[in-house]
């Protein structure tokens, strides 16, 4: 079978690193992969040499005007299918999935798109949720990571979908088992949606009462001069670090104390799931769309906050270090593995790709 991902890009990113493995998978199991980036040609997971890669980005972002950029855009992504023939297009990311969705109007070829994020957020604009809206008739089949970004969309929708959660990095680290480090870790792109301000806010309060811990933060992005600003006021220098992005983040997190999430909504976070399954007792918000409830368990394999809760999200870390019954949590976290094994969740990808090809 020929395989077509449409995706903004291989940078970093869930959605992205969830693109490279199951390129990888489909690629060892004697599928044709064909990976086409749209918005740029950045490239920060390892896919294999016979996964194929477009970029056409450079085509469309030349054009002067806004409308004509879109246009062009679409365009690019209609050729580009029309010139592979790919058996199956999967989309991933919500402007993409409606570009993509416009692109394949009146083509014959399977049309999947995967929501990748709060759907009732992302996109943020009234003007292209509406389009979604009208575009959503041309997918045979949607994925979905939770139930409440499911449910979200109407019946028609929902009875063409199904639920496959991330899969995990098949090189994964096993669990440490030695003295962890004083120190506490946070992945993800340095951006609003994420709330590295109320992290920082909560660190400091927890600093204060465990001056031996440090933050680490890895991850890129548009509010990282914020962030730094932030840091700086909080006179926090010393004990908080920006790492960037980083290729082996799991074998430098894998000796921390706890990993924690502090995002306002989240689709299923790739971070979340890798650092249980890594041992690390995890702390997150509860936010939308459901992904860190579906996966923790309050206060058995990992601890739940409210979103935008500052204190509660200092009281949790503050826990974890001086509660035993919480240091145990690691071990129930990393239960997970089996439930998200790349074999399995592409086999389930396959799956649902067979049922509703045309």
């Amino acid at each position: 079978m020929k395989i077509m991902f449409v995706i903004p890009s291989l940078g970093s990113g869930g959605a992205e690193r969830v693109v490279s493995l199951l390129a990888n998978s489909f690629c060892r199991s004697q599928h044709s992969i064909v990976i086409v980036l749209v918005a740029n040609d950045n490239i920060d997971y390892a896919v294999s040499e016979h996964v194929k890669i477009i970029n056409i980005s450079d085509k469309w972002k030349s054009k002067r005007f806004f409308l004509n950029k879109i246009i062009k855009r679409i365009s690019c992504i209609h050729q580009v299918v029309k010139s592979e023939s790919p058996d199956v297009v999967i989309s991933f990311m919500a402007e993409t999935n409606i570009d993509t969705s416009i692109a394949l109007i009146g083509c014959s070829t399977t049309l999947v798109v995967s929501e990748r994020n709060d759907p009732s957020i992302d996109p943020q604009s009234r003007v292209k949720k509406l389009i979604r809206n009208i575009v959503y008739f041309r997918p045979e089949g949607f994925v979905f990571q939770t139930n409440e970004a499911k449910e979200f969309f109407g019946e028609k929708i929902q009875e063409r979908s199904t639920i496959i959660l991330n899969p995990l990095e098949s090189k994964l680290p096993e669990k440490y088992t030695g003295v962890r480090e004083k120190k506490i870790v946070a992945i993800g792109r340095l951006e609003e949606q994420k709330n590295y301000p109320m992290l920082l806010e909560a660190f400091d309060m927890f600093h204060r009462r465990k001056p031996d811990f440090t933050l680490e933060i890895f991850g890129d992005g548009s509010q990282k001069q914020t962030i730094k600003r932030i840091i700086e006021e909080r006179k926090l220098n010393d004990c908080v670090k920006l790492m960037g992005f980083c290729n082996n983040v799991h074998e430098r997190i894998n000796r921390s104390t706890m990993f924690v999430m502090s995002s306002n909504y989240e689709g299923m976070p790739n971070a979340l799931i890798e650092a249980m399954a890594l041992g690390l007792p995890c702390v997150s918000t509860d936010c939308p769309c459901g992904g860190p409830r579906s996966i923790i368990e309050n206060k058995i394999n990992g601890i739940l906050i409210p979103v935008g809760d500052t204190i509660g999200l200092a009281e949790a870390m503050t826990s974890i270090v001086d509660n035993e019954k919480y240091k145990d949590m690691g071990e129930k976290a990393q239960e997970i593995r089996s439930r998200v094994e790349l074999k399995n969740i592409a086999d389930q990808w396959m799956t649902f790709i067979s049922k509703i090809s045309r």
